[in-house]
């Protein structure tokens, strides 16, 4: 699983403005063990806004369905998307933005699909309930923003109003979109 690590010397950007609505994230559940490394904790929620979090969520998002790409047959294999390390671990969307899939796939099947095939798959990426344990479930498990998004759900869970507006925030920018992974709700 990649995991986004910020630059201590570079902030990311703050892509949400929900706080200005009035709009507040209910405490989460914090492990404040003594195993916990000091330094890239990135401290409690109490310190951060719901704008900070979400866009944190949203890098974290970028950054673990590039990460979950289908490799060439074997796991050791190549991906199929051309990026190299550096962008693997970067939270620029560029290439989600990029139409011309020879520029972003070394081989690719891809159809055309409509607002509902890609409200589902967004539906599927972020769902609005918590997410259902299944015994065969792929990439889900292994991706850091889909953990943080549990955690936001079950501490949100009887605030349908922030949980509507962070979907649709996101849903915002996923249409500035070129294409999207064919996600489904047993894997990404």
């Amino acid at each position: 699983m990649t995991e986004f690590v910020q630059d201590s010397h570079e902030e990311n950007p703050i892509l949400f403005s929900l706080h200005e609505k009035g709009l507040h994230l209910a405490p989460m559940a914090n492990d404040t063990g003594s195993d916990l490394d000091s330094e890239t904790s990135s401290g409690s929620q109490d310190e951060q806004d719901i704008d900070h979090i979400i866009s944190d969520l949203w890098h974290q998002m970028v950054i673990d369905i590039k990460s979950k790409a289908p490799n060439q047959g074997k796991a050791t294999a190549l991906s199929y998307l051309v990026i190299d390390d550096s962008e693997g671990v970067s939270p620029d969307e560029a290439i989600f933005r990029n139409s011309n899939l020879p520029d972003v796939f070394r081989s690719v099947w891809f159809r055309k699909g409509s607002k509902e095939e890609w409200q589902t798959s967004f539906n599927c990426l972020l769902p609005r309930t918590l997410a259902v344990r299944y015994s065969n479930i792929q990439n889900y498990r292994q991706c850091q923003y889909f953990k943080t998004w549990m955690c936001i759900l079950d501490a949100n869970k009887d605030n349908g109003r922030v949980i509507d507006a962070i979907q649709d925030a996101f849903w915002g920018h996923i249409r500035q979109w070129s294409w999207l992974p064919n996600a489904q709700v047993d894997r990404i």
